[in-house]
This record gives C-alpha cells, structure tokens and sequence, in this order.
C-alpha cells in the first residue's frame, strides 16, 4: 500500500463509522450510503484497471460503468419493492371487499 491509501483507508473508515453514528436519526440515510459507495468505486476504479491490465480502458470509464450498474441495481430494487408492496395493498383491499359480501 502507497503511503496516500493508508490515509484514504483511515478517512474511509471515519466515514463508515460518521454514517453508522447519525444513521439511526438521520431522514436521508440512503443518499449518505450512496455517496459513500461513489466514493469507493471512484477510488477503486484505477486499481481494477492496473490488476486487470484494462489498458484501453481509462479509470474514468471504468467508475462510469460501474457507478451505472449501482444505480441501475438500485432502480430496479426499488421499483420491484414498490410493486411488491402495492400488490400486498391490492390484495388486503381486494380481501376486504371479499368479506363485505
């Protein structure tokens, strides 16, 4: 590890340890766990680039792909989530109907 790491592993680690600290009384958790998870990508991106030997691909494309990926995973769980849930608000007033008859 560079000399750099080691203090962007121990800022990292604060960071963690800040969201755990105001998570429990904080309304905009999930956007503080987004802006951490962008960071990580941004700082690993450069490292999969030299591991892998991606050479015609810069570092800058490969946090683009992936930061994509991370919202696309989140967009589709929570539009699954939302859907699960309305379908279990459908089928209770569905159910509700029912016993009325």
């Amino acid at each position: 590890m560079l000399n750099y790491d080691i203090y962007i592993l121990t800022a990292g680690v604060i960071a963690v340890g800040y969201y755990l600290y105001i998570s429990s009384s904080s309304k905009q958790r999930s956007r503080i766990w987004d802006l951490l998870i962008m960071g990580f990508i941004l700082w690993v991106s450069p490292m999969i680039s030299d591991i892998f030997s991606l050479n015609e691909f810069s570092s800058i494309k490969i946090s683009g792909i992936l930061i994509f990926v991370y919202g696309w995973v989140i967009f589709i769980v929570e539009k699954f989530n939302e859907g699960r849930s309305s379908k279990t608000e459908y089928n209770s007033s569905f159910m509700k109907y029912i016993k009325k008859k």
